[in-house]
């Protein structure tokens, strides 16, 4: 490469390799850049100021005109309402869950109040006018119509009860209060029977209940879980926001 002085090339500017460069072009012969007339203290201000937050670059995104963190949030795609609509969401399924429990629980304590009901029942008419157990009106001539109208009351008052909603225990009861006015009498083993299903039912439900109850716990755990993650979420982006803009403005 080889430049010539303005001498040499009578009256140009300068050679640059072999090609002839006028005053006010580049080395390709192309309209060099207007001169900046400023001072070289104002074209170094320029040079060292940062531009104005609404054309600062973040990530590839332009930051917002009013630099506030929700907008801000946005550009990097996790927003304060991002947080809200996830727990939101959350929070409803969990809820449907633990409504679906609390009615289970409303359903077995409904189903337990009348087993007792049930259970009661029949227990009064263990022993009557008997030593084994049994139900024996009609060995007591005397006193077998009024025994048969008082317990035949006991019997009719819980089949009142039952008759809505639990035609099963209801049914059940109807047997021995048939049996009461037409034989006066009922084994033992019928009355323990029933007094057995009974108890295994409500032994049962026990249980299960036992279960539902540590399933409902977890669940208002989990929840309470749920809306701790999202409000520490949205506190951190907040402050991850505060300090980007921050950083960005200094």
């Amino acid at each position: 490469m080889r430049m010539e002085s303005p001498n040499d090339v009578g009256g140009m500017d300068y050679r640059y390799n072999g090609n002839d460069v006028r005053e006010g072009e580049d080395i390709n012969n192309k309209p060099a850049p207007t001169s900046d007339e400023r001072s070289p203290e104002a074209r170094l201000g320029t040079f060292i100021s940062p531009p104005p937050v609404t054309n600062k670059s973040v990530v590839g995104a332009e930051l917002p005109p009013s630099g506030s963190v929700e907008d801000v949030a946005e550009f990097y795609g996790v927003t304060p309402e991002f947080v809200y609509e996830y727990v939101k969401s959350r929070l409803t399924d969990l809820d449907g869950q633990i409504k679906d429990l609390q009615g289970d629980v409303k359903d077995r304590n409904k189903r337990s109040e009348e087993l007792r009901v049930f259970q009661e029942a029949v227990r009064t008419l263990v022993g009557v006018c008997s030593s084994d157990g049994s139900y024996d009106a009609a060995s007591a001539t005397e006193t077998q119509s009024l025994n048969n109208a008082q317990y035949g009351k006991v019997l009719q008052d819980a089949m009142n009860k039952l008759k809505e909603s639990n035609p099963d225990l209801y049914n059940r009861l109807e047997t021995f209060y048939k049996k009461i006015f037409t034989e006066a009498k009922i084994p033992a083993a019928e009355l323990q029977t029933q007094l057995d299903y009974a108890k295994d039912q409500l032994t049962s439900l026990n249980s299960s209940g036992e279960l539902t109850m540590m399933r409902l716990n977890m669940l208002f755990q989990l929840r309470n879980q749920v809306v701790t993650s999202g409000t520490n979420e949205q506190a951190s982006i907040n402050e991850g926001m505060k300090a980007i803009i921050s950083n960005m403005r200094a």
